[in-house]
């Protein structure tokens, strides 16, 4: 599911001026166990600071800006779009090293090419417009060495792609499929990752911080492919991105391509937001009719298993096939081997001594 999103109301004595940021953010002000499973995300992401410059792009509440600042950074830029949000992060974590500043993530300025070794940016980029826009700065602002980490929501299934198109502030209603296709357009190696909590954690993002017994060493990132992302469970799809592509001017160019069921809803537009949701609707009921004709309606619980199962029998046949391949190339290379013996002149030599024998007999 598609959890990182929810939001939760905090607790009593709590100001709600101080923890209101919409509906989207979750602050240190309530450390909860959603708020854990956010900050997880910010800990994998510290193994690539290598004591260098960090771009938050999407800094929200500003804790996650100043766990890298605590954990190793040089120095960490936390840019977010609303003024309340950063003078909210610039209030409660002052640092040495970290400064927040107001910036939309579709206009990046006042950073040189080449400036940062991370660029992070968590459960963000399902709220802008313009991907691409974000893309192409990170693109020119990420060192050949560098790293950016990006977290969204796991959109694999028709139940997720309903929770966000029903989620407002979500603009992008994209699969990871979609997600891996457009980092493509820019970036020479994307790695995949799972993210969940440790198996014996029962996660619990509506209970409180004091009944939060977890922190944020208590959560798996297992690397993936991109058909496991597609179907395995995990709290949200996350990429890591690295080798800038030599593009040149092409860079700015980059043209935003759908390559399945997935797209964007312009900021608003509530009437295609409930356009989309009808057709996601008859979409499931067609798929529950198509399925119940060949499964009994008390096993429809065990329906959602299926994919999981055929997706690990689809690989498993393309390992066969490999196999296969590798074995008649190799039965090839026996065969043209036997004929180049056959016709050289060792094999001659061969036979002629043999004759000599038989007549000398």
């Amino acid at each position: 599911m598609d959890v990182l999103n929810r939001d939760k109301s905090p607790s009593a004595h709590i100001s709600k001026e101080e923890i209101k940021f919409g509906e989207e953010r979750v602050s240190h002000l309530y450390k909860n166990d959603l708020y854990y499973a956010h900050l997880s995300i910010y800990r994998f992401a510290v193994q690539f600071i290598r004591g260098g410059y960090v771009l938050d792009a999407g800094s929200g509440a500003g804790y996650g800006s100043a766990y890298f600042a605590d954990h190793g950074a040089r120095f960490v830029w936390g840019i977010e779009v609303s003024p309340e949000a950063v003078a909210f992060s610039q209030q409660h974590f002052k640092r040495p090293n970290l400064q927040f500043q107001v910036m939309d993530l579709q206009n990046i300025t006042g950073f040189e090419d080449h400036s940062f070794d991370l660029i992070f940016s968590s459960n963000v980029l399902e709220h802008i417009p313009n991907v691409m826009s974000f893309l192409h700065s990170a693109w020119r602002l990420l060192k050949p060495d560098g790293v950016i980490v990006i977290a969204v929501p796991p959109i694999s299934s028709i139940e997720l792609q309903a929770a966000n198109i029903a989620n407002p502030y979500h603009l992008n209603i994209w699969s990871p499929r979609q997600w891996h296709c457009v980092f493509n357009m820019y970036f020479s190696e994307i790695g995949c990752y799972l993210h969940n909590a440790r198996n014996d954690i029962a996660l619990d993002f509506g209970n409180t911080p004091g009944q939060t017994i977890i922190n944020e060493h208590d959560f798996t990132f297992d690397s993936a492919s991109i058909d496991e992302l597609s179907y395995k469970p995990t709290l949200s799809a996350l990429f890591v991105l690295r080798g800038p592509k030599d593009l040149g001017d092409l860079a700015s160019d980059r043209q935003l391509t759908f390559i399945d069921d997935s797209f964007s809803i312009p900021e608003g537009n509530v009437e295609l937001r409930k356009q989309a949701a009808q057709r996601l609707l008859s979409r499931a009921q067609d798929v529950q009719r198509l399925l119940s004709e060949f499964v009994d309606a008390k096993d429809i619980s065990a329906i959602p298993d299926f994919e999981g199962r055929l997706y690990e029998l689809e690989n498993r046949l393309h390992d066969l096939e490999m196999s296969i391949a590798a074995k008649n190339e190799h039965i090839i290379y026996l065969e043209n081997l036997i004929k180049h013996i056959e016709a050289g002149t060792v094999l001659r030599t061969v036979n002629f001594l043999a004759t000599l024998l038989r007549r000398n007999r």
